[in-house]
């Protein structure tokens, strides 16, 4: 028997692959601003820094990091998107949508686990104030194994949903 995951109808560990990537994506925006707000807080401090220039340029840095919340939300549709545009490209049998029911189960335990990491990331009390600024982010890897789930849907759909061209011939 083959092995399942490295097959080439399967786009399981594409799966894998974005949840891990939202994950990484999600905790590497929220350190960043958590770092940046820690740096502008010592800006404050220098007064050769609260010049007009100095505070645009805070202030545009700030306007850069709000916009990371939105950019994940659109990180993570175009992760759902990409996986519906490969799964159609797939050709697989109707067989092995008993393989996705058993992937399901596995691919929900994985992204629980994200998800249960994150909640515990970022309920530390030096992430409070930080937090507020990921109202997205938060809601999106807190409920990290509903976009699994709605990645296994889209995948599903899209492939087994095609019409079988050799039969109808």
């Amino acid at each position: 028997m083959t092995n399942l995951l490295k097959s080439k109808r399967g786009i399981e560990n594409l799966m894998f692959t974005g949840l891990i990537i939202l994950f990484i994506l999600g905790v590497s925006t929220i350190l960043s601003f958590l770092i940046w707000d820690n740096m502008k807080k010592g800006f404050d401090d220098i007064p050769e820094l609260n010049t007009t220039t100095s505070q645009s340029v805070i202030a545009g840095f700030d306007r850069g990091f709000n916009m990371y919340d939105n950019i994940f939300f659109f990180a993570v549709c175009v992760i759902i998107v990409g996986i519906g545009i490969t799964a159609y490209s797939l050709t697989t049998p109707k067989a092995y949508f008993l393989f996705v029911w058993g992937f399901a189960f596995v691919l929900g335990f994985f992204a629980y686990f994200f998800s249960g990491l994150f909640s515990e990331f970022s309920n530390a009390p030096i992430l409070a104030t930080t937090m507020l600024h990921f109202v997205k982010t938060k809601m999106l890897l807190t409920n990290l194994h509903w976009i699994a789930i709605l990645m296994i849907i889209v995948s599903t759909i899209v492939r087994f949903s095609k019409k079988d061209e050799a039969r109808t011939l």
